[in-house]
C-alpha cells in the first residue's frame, strides 16, 4: 500500500461539500446519496456559468442525466431517483421538463442557513473558534506554506483582531484551488471519455502542485508551468492525445503519468505553431 507524503497531500482535485448538509437540522436526514449528488450538481454548475445557460430571469440551469449520476456512483436507477426526490423535497433542486426525451434542466436551490442567536455568543470566543478552524486549514498545506510562515499569519491574525480588521483574508489554498479550476473549465473535460477525464485531471493536478517539473533535460519551476498551463484549451488536449498514440507507436512508455506530462506540456507550444504554420500555409502569409 502506497502512504501519502507531506509533498503529496494536495495532489487531486475534490467535490466541495458543504458542511451544512451534516449540521442543519433541514438537511441532516438527507441520504449520503442525496448529498454527494448535490455536490456533484454544485460542481456542475461552473459548466453553467461557462456556457451561460441561464434563464430570462437570470437563473442558472444544468444538465446532468441520472444515467451520467448513476454511471458516475456505481448506483442502479432507483437510488438515485430516491435522492433526487429527497432533494427537490429539501428545496435544494428543482427540475423542469423539455419533453421530447430531452433530458430535464435542474436549477440548484440554495442551502438555508440556520438563524444564529448573537446574543448567547461571546464574539471574542467565537472569533477565536473561526481562527482556530483557519489554523487547521493553513497546517495542512505544509507543502505550499512553512510552519514559520504557518505562524506568522497566526500572528498577523491576532494582530488583525486587535485592530479589529473586519476583511477577511482568502486562504492561498482556495486562490490556488480556483486557479485550477479556471484551468479545468477552459480544458471542457466534459468532452472526453470518462477515462480520458481521469487521465487529464490527474495530470493537471500533478503539473499544477509540483514544486519543479522536469520535462525532457529541463527542471521548470512552478510559476513557469502554470503560466503555460494558462494557455491550455479543449483543443490542446486532443491534439496532446493524438501525438501520444501516435507516439506509443515508436516509444516503449516506462512511466506512463510523466509521459503524459511532457506529452501535455510540449503540446501546448507544438499546437500554436503548428496552427501558425497551417495559417501561413492556407493563407500564403510570410
Amino acid at each position: 500500500m502506497k502512504l501519502y507524503k507531506i509533498n503529496e497531500t494536495l495532489q487531486h482535485s475534490y467535490y466541495q461539500m458543504p458542511q451544512e448538509l451534516f449540521c442543519n437540522e433541514k438537511y441532516k436526514r438527507l441520504s449520503i446519496e442525496a448529498k454527494v449528488i448535490y455536490s456533484f450538481l454544485l460542481n456542475r454548475m461552473n459548466l453553467s456559468r461557462m456556457n451561460k445557460w441561464i434563464n430570462d430571469k437570470g437563473e442558472i440551469y444544468l444538465i446532468y442525466t441520472r444515467k451520467e449520476i448513476q454511471s458516475k456512483l456505481n448506483l442502479s436507477d432507483k437510488p438515485v431517483t430516491r435522492a433526487f426526490k429527497e432533494l427537490r423535497e429539501a428545496k435544494l433542486i428543482k427540475e423542469e421538463k423539455q419533453g421530447f426525451g430531452k433530458p430535464n434542466l435542474i436549477y440548484i436551490g440554495k442551502i438555508e442557513q440556520e438563524e444564529l442567536q448573537i446574543n448567547d455568543i461571546d464574539i471574542d470566543d467565537y472569533t477565536e473558534n473561526v481562527l482556530a478552524d483557519n489554523r487547521i486549514k493553513e497546517d495542512y498545506c505544509v507543502g505550499k506554506i512553512t510552519i514559520l510562515e504557518t505562524e506568522n499569519l497566526r500572528a498577523n491574525k491576532k494582530d488583525n483582531k486587535k485592530h479589529k480588521n473586519n476583511n477577511i483574508d482568502v486562504s492561498q489554498l482556495e486562490i490556488e484551488t480556483k486557479k485550477l479550476e479556471d484551468i479545468k473549465q477552459k480544458c471542457e473535460l466534459y468532452l472526453f471519455k470518462e477515462n480520458q477525464r481521469n487521465i487529464i485531471e490527474n495530470t493537471l493536478d500533478l503539473m499544477f502542485y509540483s514544486n519543479n517539473l522536469k520535462i525532457g533535460q529541463a527542471v521548470l519551476p512552478q510559476e513557469v508551468v502554470r503560466s503555460r498551463m494558462q494557455l491550455l484549451n479543449a483543443s490542446i488536449i486532443f491534439y496532446a492525445f493524438d501525438k501520444l498514440n501516435y507516439l506509443k507507436q515508436d516509444s516503449k512508455i516506462h512511466n506512463s503519468t510523466n509521459f503524459m506530462i511532457s506529452c501535455l506540456y510540449n503540446a501546448i507550444t507544438e499546437y500554436y505553431s503548428d496552427s501558425d504554420l497551417q495559417f501561413r500555409i492556407d493563407y500564403g502569409s510570410s
